[in-house]
């Protein structure tokens, strides 16, 4: 399936997403894509956060974020 997740796994679950090493959607950063899903866990207390770079060739933070706190509802 082509969607923009890179995923990380062994030779034996190739295909298999449940048994992925490691995702790229699970690490994301500012890119959010169709389709995407964004998982947070609970547990951990982690936010989710998609920020902007300041400019095309800058990548410090920009002006614009988003995200999901387990914690309370979405900014």
């Amino acid at each position: 399936m082509d969607t923009g997740n890179l995923i990380l796994s062994s030779s034996e679950s190739i295909g298999d997403q449940g048994k992925a090493i490691w995702q790229s959607f699970d690490d994301p950063t500012d890119t959010f894509l169709p389709d995407m899903k964004v998982y947070i866990d609970v547990q951990s207390d982690e936010d989710r956060v998609f920020t902007s770079w300041k400019s095309k060739n800058d990548p410090s933070i920009g002006k614009y974020s988003m995200g999901i706190d387990p914690r309370g509802p979405h900014r």
